[in-house]
């Protein structure tokens, strides 16, 4: 849930995502379940009721009756009439010197239950976007149908075109010698179709045989491959700069897009990674392993495969892309994940979203075992001594992506940081401390990301420095990690303000290009609208989240009305600070 101090602290800040707070006092508004809708349907999140927006600032105006107020929310949210699923919702009344606050945290409902909707009526169903409810449009509610379906997966339907030509013939003979390579000869002597139905890439419908949605996506000739895909397999993308300096409407350096069935999708893949390599390589015929393989391509091969086999192959209007940075290699994928992230992390039986194409991958080395892959991929990132991979599963825009950073967990600062404590640490303990102090706080996720363990060891690792004194728990709902104030390696330097009356200090010492060509814009006040149309920056939050919000937290850029942050008149100016970072 939520605890007093968080609650006050998410009041300074105008938009959160994961919660939302409510005026209502004394009955339960109905409105209140779009909401709930949203946060289902997303990533949950928590409703606040007793909070009033006051002369553009959030303040604690209390519910009258805390008791009929919890009892009538809840007896809404559970009315099959009003609300679609029964979710575990929990409360908790938190005590104010202004009023009682009721919290509700509404849990992320499973997939099979998605989307949640409200009054038996399927179209109204809603998403959270930033710190928005929106009514799902008619593609949102096709992916969620899709995903939640229990009778047949997407990849198993029919599709109605002749068995008999539908593939192409280079495809299959390359997968089938594949195959054969890992398995007995039984097969071998089998003919194409006869092999195709035995392993269910044929089936009966209407009292004909016709391919499934599977095979033609894995084999299937050009002419039948777009009929049933009408977009592109994967943009592939290579830049010669840091992904820092990506804006989406700069060019790449080298571009190949895929458009071709999944078996040469994969070997077009490859072909461009070897394109892309720091020395050149081949793939052994018979193991599919690189001769004198650079250990970072085992990982990407691998995030790859992931890419293919669970993309959402039924989102018409995305794409996959994989961008290859100087810094940073990235893999988007169309459709989150079905399960929360911390549950990626550890190996097991998963539910996919396309079986039949997990296991065609599998049953020829493509693919780890079931439910295996992405705790693979951040092991052996992990044994490369990186910084751990990580995963953005946002389920607002139902995408799905996965970084892999090239740089050192452990570089000289943090190595000559750890060396000073004149503590010796373990493998484990090492790696927690130089991310910590690297990043300046860890997470559960983190913590299991870096130490490969479950969450609850994972947190253990932490907490053992916490106890020789190198680090310290935040005291929030979350557990957090902090640096422990005697051992903070560096001390921040100062951030005068637009006024150069207070001060703040601050971990920017530089700026990436686009937030230089920010900076020189705001030698006038403008607005954040005026800011991105005149960078030409097509995606707003993005643009948000990667390099203006950075400027402001900072100290390098100012709100003329700083008291009103949520004002629509708000504007921005370059601070005396963020004129010293600035290159002209």
């Amino acid at each position: 849930m939520i605890n007093r101090d968080e609650l006050l602290k998410k009041l300074d800040f105008a938009e959160w995502n994961e919660i939302e707070f409510k005026s209502a006092s004394s009955n339960a508004p109905q409105s209140a379940l779009k909401t709930a809708s949203a946060f289902a349907n997303t990533n949950g999140g928590i409703i606040v009721f007793g909070v009033s927006e006051i002369n553009g600032k959030l303040k604690i105006t209390g519910v009258k009756d805390v008791d009929r107020f919890h009892n009538e929310f809840l007896t809404l949210t559970r009315n099959p009439e009003k609300f679609s699923t029964h979710l575990p919702i929990l409360a908790e009344a938190l005590h104010f010197e202004e009023g009682h606050v009721l919290c509700f945290h509404i849990p992320e409902a499973q997939t099979e239950d998605k989307p949640v909707f409200l009054k038996g009526d399927i179209r109204a169903s809603y998403i959270r976007k930033g710190a928005n409810d929106f009514r799902c449009d008619r593609e949102e509610l096709m992916d969620f149908l899709r995903n939640s379906s229990a009778r047949i997966t997407f990849d198993n339907e029919p599709i109605e075109t002749d068995a008999k030509s539908f593939y192409d013939k280079e495809s299959l003979t390359w997968y089938r010698s594949k195959f054969e390579n890992r398995r007995t000869k039984e097969e071998s002597d089998i003919k194409d179709i006869a092999f195709l139905k035995k392993h269910g890439f044929i089936i009966e419908s209407k009292e004909r045989q016709v391919p499934t949605r599977a095979a033609v996506l894995l084999f299937g000739n050009q002419q039948n491959f777009q009929r049933c895909l009408p977009k592109m397999v994967v943009d592939l993308q290579w830049y010669n700069h840091r992904q820092e300096e990506y804006c989406p409407i700069k060019r790449w350096n080298d571009r190949e897009i895929v458009e071709v069935n999944l078996i040469k999708a994969w070997q077009t893949i490859n072909n461009f990674f070897e394109k892309h390599s720091l020395r050149p390589f081949v793939l052994n015929p018979v193991t599919l392993q690189r001769v004198d393989d650079p250990p970072e391509q085992s990982t990407y091969r691998e995030a790859a495969i992931n890419l293919l086999i669970h993309q959402d192959y039924g989102a018409i209007g995305r794409n996959a892309e994989i961008r290859i940075y100087e810094d940073k290699v990235e893999f988007h994928n169309p459709g989150n994940a079905f399960i929360p992230r911390r549950q990626l992390l550890i190996a097991g039986q998963k539910k996919n979203r396309n079986p039949m194409i997990v296991n065609a991958f599998r049953r020829i080395g493509l693919s780890e075992q079931a439910g295996s892959g992405i705790p693979q991929v951040f092991t052996n990132w992990r044994l490369l001594g990186y910084a751990p991979p990580s995963i953005d599963d946002d389920k607002s825009n139902r995408t799905f992506r996965l970084q892999f950073p090239k740089h050192k967990l452990i570089e000289d600062e943090q190595s000559e940081a750890i060396k000073a404590t004149g503590v010796v640490l373990n493998e484990k303990q090492a790696s927690v401390l130089a991310y910590i102090i690297k990043f300046g706080v860890a997470n559960t996720l983190d913590l299991m990301a870096l130490t490969g363990l479950f969450s609850s060891e994972a947190v253990q690792i932490a907490e053992s420095l916490v106890k020789i004194g190198l680090a310290k728990q935040e005291s929030t709902t979350e557990v957090k990690f902090v640096l422990a104030k005697d051992y903070e390696s560096t001390e921040k330097p100062k951030v005068p303000s637009v006024n150069q009356k207070d001060t703040k200090t601050t971990s920017l010492a530089t700026v990436t290009k686009i937030e230089n060509e920010i900076l020189n814009l705001l030698d006038e006040p403008k607005s954040l609208a005026q800011i991105v149309n005149e960078l030409e920056y097509v995606d707003r939050k993005n643009f948000n989240k990667n390099h203006f919000r950075s400027l402001l937290k900072e100290g390098a850029v100012a709100m003329t009305n700083p008291d009103n942050p949520r004002s629509s008149k708000q504007k921005y100016v370059i601070t005396e600070f963020g004129r010293q970072l600035r290159r002209t």
